[in-house]
């Protein structure tokens, strides 16, 4: 059962989470970024579809792509975009950390702005990154910014 539709939020800056040029079908390796316009809302909408106990595919609802670490690894290192694409695998996992606000991928690393800055400029590139900070707090909610669990 698919998770209710949001929106991905970068909590210390309060901009959403895009695809690159917010395009309603964006094509395979589209980049995620973030951006604080919330013009086209239904472009920016997403949910979690659940796949392993609190694992799952993070899905853009209009195009049904999925959000994967750049280049499909298993393994991502330290400051791999994160992208749309339409393939499904173990690499595209992920898990909402709720209480930390964290979005998780199956091995560990979390989803940062690109240099890890509580203020990134628009269209600052999402990627996956170690370290754990006040820059990487990121969380799912409504349009008006209000925190909603991404779980069904």
């Amino acid at each position: 059962m698919k998770g209710p539709i949001g929106y991905i939020f970068h909590r210390p800056s309060g901009k959403i989470v895009h695809p690159r040029g917010c395009s309603w079908q964006p094509s395979n390796d589209t980049e995620l970024v973030l951006n604080g316009a919330k013009d086209g809302p239904n472009r920016l909408q997403v949910r979690f579809v659940p796949v392993e106990g609190k694992f799952g595919y993070i899905e853009h609802v209009s195009s049904g792509k999925i959000v994967h670490p750049q280049g499909g690894s298993v393994s991502p290192g330290n400051d791999t975009k994160l992208v749309f694409h339409s393939d499904k695998h173990p690499a595209a996992l992920f898990e909402f950390d709720q209480a930390d606000e964290r979005i998780v991928h199956r091995l560990g690393k979390i989803w940062h702005p690109l240099g890890g800055s509580c203020n990134p400029g628009n269209n600052t590139t999402c990627v996956l990154h170690s370290h754990v900070h006040d820059g990487a707090k990121f969380y799912f909610g409504d349009l008006s910014g209000t925190k909603i669990s991404p779980y069904a």
